[in-house]
């Protein structure tokens, strides 16, 4: 049996990363496993949301020697069609997965392929480079723009990195009554 286990400095999606790296070698079950733990990003490059999917598609394919493309991989059209709703500016056309960048702001990914699984599992949180103009409120803009894309059930992953799934969060359900309708707010009287 050969293994290896590696602890490397690298850049990921244009950000400088810890990454645990590790091969496992028995018999025709041999398979890799790769982590890059929950962190923030000091620096990061711009990238485009286009080039962001095939970067996570190309670390899929290099770390688990796979050429398919997992289930969950993110979607650059879905990603950029849900900015469009917000934005009124001249950037709506063909192409816009090209034209918005951003910035990396917190990464996680894992990849094992180890013992015949095919596991991948990201959340990210980035911020968006570009002005959006909200399409119904012409009177002001938004002046940042961040937002997190993930596929994992991992809670402990999702609280590390501020990850909310609104469905889960015992504070939103609170304020909900029996019906599912909104309570009002009492604690100020």
């Amino acid at each position: 049996m050969a293994n290896i286990a590696l602890l490397m400095n690298m850049t990921v999606l244009g950000s400088p990363t810890q990454v645990s790296y590790q091969y496992q070698k028995s018999g025709d079950n041999g398979g890799s496993f790769f982590l890059v733990a929950p962190q923030e990003v000091a620096v990061s490059s711009e990238v485009s949301i286009s080039k962001l999917v095939e970067n996570l598609k190309a670390i899929w394919q290099a770390f688990s020697g796979k050429t398919d493309t997992p289930a969950g991989m993110p979607d650059a059209d879905a990603i950029t069609g849900q900015m469009q709703s917000l934005d009124s500016s001249e950037t709506k056309s063909e192409g816009i997965a090209d034209q918005i960048t951003v910035q990396l702001k917190t990464i996680y990914l894992y990849i094992d392929t180890r013992g015949g699984k095919s596991i991948f599992e990201y959340a990210l949180c980035l911020q968006v480079k570009q002005e959006i103009i909200p399409a119904s409120i012409k009177a002001f803009n938004i002046d940042s723009l961040s937002f997190a894309i993930w596929d994992t059930k991992n809670t402990k992953i999702l609280d590390m990195m501020e990850i909310v799934d609104p469905s889960k969060t015992d504070n939103i359900k609170a304020l909900k009554d029996d019906n599912g309708e909104q309570k009002a707010d009492t604690s100020a009287s």
